[in-house]
């Protein structure tokens, strides 16, 4: 074998010890995820024909119990999707300009979104995260 080959392999070993090994969970501790995290729902507020505001809203689903969530990642997208669908409709349709959306109200409509997807007292959902928006109007 040529010298360089031979150094080559003995530097990619050196690397090899030099990264730390995986350490194996305590033993007792648990692993198992009893939430997900619905990836950040960026919501327009039409008012009219324009774009009042935006909405971004960080919502967590948990199992109500504290078991594993495994099962119902099968409902994730299914839920991003309603969510985003109610929460429009509610601050295009519902909501009055000049008064700040209740984040208490738009956790209890997601709440019921996801009973009415999942069944009732399966999981919880929170909004961890609400924010409003409203652009600048150019003059």
């Amino acid at each position: 074998m040529r010298p360089c080959v031979i150094k080559l392999v003995f530097l990619l070993i050196s690397c090899l010890q030099i990264l730390p090994a995986k350490e194996a969970p305590a033993e007792g501790a648990s692993t198992v995820e009893t939430y997900w995290e619905v990836p950040a729902l960026i919501i327009p507020v039409v008012k009219g024909d324009q774009i009042y505001a935006y909405v971004r809203i960080l919502v967590q689903v948990m199992t109500k119990d504290a078991t594993a969530i495994a099962p119902y990642q099968k409902y994730q997208p299914i839920l991003q999707d309603h969510y985003f669908k109610d929460i429009y409709g509610a601050l295009c349709d519902q909501w009055l300009p000049g008064k700040e959306p209740n984040q208490a109200t738009i956790e209890k409509r997601l709440q019921r979104v996801t009973d009415n997807i999942v069944g009732a007292g399966k999981l919880v959902t929170y909004v961890v995260n609400f924010y409003l928006y409203r652009p600048q109007k150019k003059d």
